[in-house]
């Protein structure tokens, strides 16, 4: 799944991209100039956590300091909540 930014230029979304840790992790990825995001270009995106568990479903609150998420790092996939 993924998540856009309110402005529109940024995007988070869970993938399991080889080189990660885990089974799946939240990344994000900035809008170029023309508005497109690029997927290509393995600088332009970031990995956002590293965990040994799935991290998925990320969501990010309206001033952008709080991001929740699922997780199986208990055992289960519970509801998490990051903040800055």
């Amino acid at each position: 799944s993924c998540w856009i930014r309110d402005d529109g230029q940024g995007l988070f979304f869970s993938s399991s991209r080889a080189g990660a840790t885990g089974t799946t992790n939240i990344f994000f990825n900035e809008a170029t100039g023309g508005g497109a995001f690029n997927d290509n270009k393995t600088e332009e995106v970031v990995q956002v956590n590293a965990a040994d568990a799935a991290t998925e479903d990320p969501w990010l609150s309206a001033d952008q300091n709080t991001m929740f998420f699922a997780s199986d790092r208990s055992g289960t996939f519970e509801l998490y909540m990051s903040t800055r």
